[in-house]
């Protein structure tokens, strides 16, 4: 779990942020936030109106540092417009650098994994379904549990989408990017 991130005041202080765009900027700061008026200058001429935590993280969110604590874009945008921390702040299309507010949603955790991208490894293009040797079947399955074996890809395929559906699995979860 993250640590708390500063009040909603304080993130108002210090940001702007785009809805439409995702995009958040340094706003210019206040002498009261410096022990001297020359430092005051050097971090407004040089930060104020650029992008904030706009770095890119290896496991693709943006990121950045907020009063020394190392802090992810998108909950930092959470806070700022809800004023709570959600547990999980899901990327509806899946983008981690896509920080439009209509992209972000809070979830659970559960939630957050339903709508992952598949991955690279996995080379039948579906999730939940595999190759039953035995019984030279497709077998599929859902949060641990059999949906059924079928004799078709097609009709496994078309098995697995359709318990996604009924168990709230986003209709991006398998994408491939």
């Amino acid at each position: 779990m993250p640590r708390p991130l500063p009040s909603q005041d304080t993130l108002q202080i210090l940001l702007n942020y785009d809805p439409e765009t995702g995009a958040l900027t340094w706003r210019a700061r206040a002498l009261e936030m410096f022990e001297e008026e020359w430092h005051q200058r050097k971090w407004n001429t040089r930060y104020a109106g650029t992008e904030a935590l706009c770095s890119l993280h290896s496991n693709g969110y943006l990121y950045g540092n907020l009063l020394n604590q190392k802090v992810r874009a998108h909950r930092v945008i959470w806070k700022l417009v809800h004023n709570v921390g959600a547990d999980d702040v899901d990327h509806g299309d899946g983008d981690r650098r896509n920080n439009r507010l209509l992209n972000l949603r809070d979830s659970t955790r559960s939630q957050n994994m339903r709508n992952s991208k598949r991955h690279k490894d996995n080379i039948r293009g579906a999730l939940g379904v595999t190759w039953d040797k035995a019984r030279a079947k497709w077998k599929v399955h859902i949060l641990k549990k059999n949906v059924g074996r079928y004799d078709c890809f097609g009709q496994a395929l078309a098995a697995r989408k359709q318990a996604e559906s009924g168990m709230g699995f986003h209709a991006n979860h398998g994408r491939l990017q």
